[in-house]
């Protein structure tokens, strides 16, 4: 599914301001799709993050934390190896846990959806 007009769709969606989840929905009518992979890859490309951060500890921490909105391990992992295939999620997190210790990345909120229960207002 990265053929032309697909992307073309996609680019087209993302200029419109859809996230990447809603991106996948209104072009799959799924809220789970392989396509996720593809959109998050372009969204990267569109906001010239791709490949824009070395594949370090260091520099995943600093892209990581400083970044506003705070990027997802998806898009982190476009940004550092241009794929956002599991592969380079997994690379993703372990420079993670390089930099922030043993279990750090399973324990991250990405920002998206309810908290996890570890993390509380009070």
């Amino acid at each position: 599914m990265t053929d032309a007009a697909p992307i073309e769709r996609i680019r087209e969606l993302l200029r419109r301001g859809y996230g990447p989840d809603k991106v996948v929905r209104e072009i799959t009518g799924r809220v789970h799709d392989p396509l996720h992979t593809v959109v998050v890859v372009e969204k990267t490309k569109l906001d010239g993050t791709w490949k824009t951060v070395d594949a370090t500890a260091e520099a995943e921490a600093d892209a990581r934390n400083n970044r506003r909105p705070m990027p997802r391990w998806k898009e982190l992992a476009a940004m550092m190896y241009g794929e956002a295939d599991s592969a380079s999620v997994d690379s993703v997190r372990v420079l993670f846990e390089e930099h922030c210790g043993p279990g750090s990345a399973r324990g991250s909120w990405t920002g998206r959806g309810r908290k996890p229960s570890a993390y509380s207002d009070g």
